[in-house]
């Protein structure tokens, strides 16, 4: 015999509540809102960006900057530094 499910299945018709997009879109709201004085206040200081090209990449090109393309750079020797001019 098959074990009863844990949780009935739902109907394709059923119309999910609301989904990830709100969420996303409130969080992005809050995000972009302006400063209050209280959180100017509690500023802590800079905050930690993880330093993967691949992020710095992805911003520069949702800010609309163009032939540019950040490496990463693990010595400065002169051989390491003409790889990235």
């Amino acid at each position: 015999m098959e074990e009863p499910r844990r949780n009935p299945k739902r109907k394709a018709s059923e119309a999910a509540p609301d989904g990830p997009e709100r969420d996303a879109d409130d969080l992005l709201r809050k995000a972009c809102g302006s400063l209050t004085a209280q959180d100017i206040e509690e500023w802590q200081g800079w905050g930690e960006v993880e330093s993967e090209p691949a992020f710095f990449n992805a911003i520069l090109r949702d800010l609309g900057v163009k032939r540019v393309q950040v490496q990463e750079l693990f010595t400065m020797d002169q051989t390491s530094l003409d790889a990235v001019s």
